[in-house]
């Protein structure tokens, strides 16, 4: 989710393939981690495609086992942070460490599937399928 630089990305795929991407930036204090999510697109779908600025927010704790909890509001909409400082939160979403290769050998769903007249996202990089 986090890189050395700050940089974040979300993505969430659903049962019919399509996926819905955010990227932008992370910083923690504490337990809180604050996104600035500013580019979001989906592969299945090159219409949604905006750059308007998404501030979430999530407490998280990584556990003895080295999994990643991510506090979340909701699992029903694309982006699961709050809105605002969560201040105790109840949902958790928990992760455990893969590689890169396994992410995008096993995980991402990230094939363009753009008509002719448009362009997929550079993020989606169809000469990888």
């Amino acid at each position: 989710m986090r890189d050395r630089r700050g940089a974040a990305k979300w993505i969430r795929n659903v049962v019919t393939s399509s996926d819905f991407e955010y990227f932008g930036t992370v910083s923690a204090s504490g337990d809180l981690l604050h996104f600035l999510f500013d580019d979001h697109f989906s592969c299945a779908h090159p219409d949604v495609r905006d750059t308007e600025l998404r501030e979430r927010y999530a407490r998280y704790r990584i556990d003895e086992d080295g999994r990643l909890w991510l506090s979340v509001t909701s699992l029903d909409g694309e982006l699961p942070f709050a809105t605002s400082e969560p201040v105790s939160p109840a949902r958790w979403l928990v992760f455990r460490a893969i590689t890169a290769g396994e992410f995008d050998d096993d995980y991402a769903i990230r094939l363009c599937q753009a008509p002719s007249d448009e362009e997929c996202h550079p993020a989606c990089l169809p000469e990888r399928w």
